[in-house]
């Protein structure tokens, strides 16, 4: 298990270190650059709430067919 987690943390440790590079390392300026992360970011974000809302109703649906039940 121990071994796992490092694993784990190493990777996300490098994919953070390796996405901080590319940006670095980018060929755009950085007003452009800047401007690319904060759509995708957005894009993330929104992509994040919509998945969460949509759990939200399908646990509340399940909760209430366990009411039903009890």
């Amino acid at each position: 298990m121990k071994r796992a987690m490092k694993f784990m943390l190493g990777a996300i440790f490098g994919g953070l270190l390796g996405g901080v590079t590319v940006i670095l390392l980018a060929p755009g300026s950085g007003e452009e650059t800047r401007s690319a992360v904060k759509e995708k970011l957005a894009a993330l974000l929104a992509e994040l709430k919509s998945s969460i809302e949509e759990r939200r109703v399908e646990l509340e649906s399940e909760l209430e067919l366990y009411k039903k039940v009890n």
